[in-house]
């Protein structure tokens, strides 16, 4: 397999593992999904880490197993935006 293969697969994989989560943590919203906007910040790091603030900064709980995010780096997210527009 190529290597921009797997990097197509390893980038997929982690907008699938981050979707699902997400899709989890609207569930407990209070507020519809459409009407909620959070303003983020949060740098690039290993996803863990990223959802942990993620979590923080819109006050949505995630719930996750670590070893799901083991070896993925989720992106960038800076600005007001509505929990799933980044997916």
């Amino acid at each position: 397999m190529s290597r921009s293969n797997t990097t197509i697969r390893v980038v997929k994989r982690r907008w699938q593992v981050l979707a699902c989560l997400l899709g989890v943590a609207l569930v407990s919203m209070r507020v519809p999904a459409a009407e909620a906007t959070y303003r983020f910040n949060i740098e690039g790091q290993p996803l863990s880490q990223a959802l942990q603030i993620f979590s923080n900064q819109s006050g949505l709980q995630i719930v996750f197993y670590t070893e799901v995010g083991e070896g993925i780096s989720a992106p960038t997210l800076l600005g007001a935006t509505r929990p799933m527009a980044p997916v």
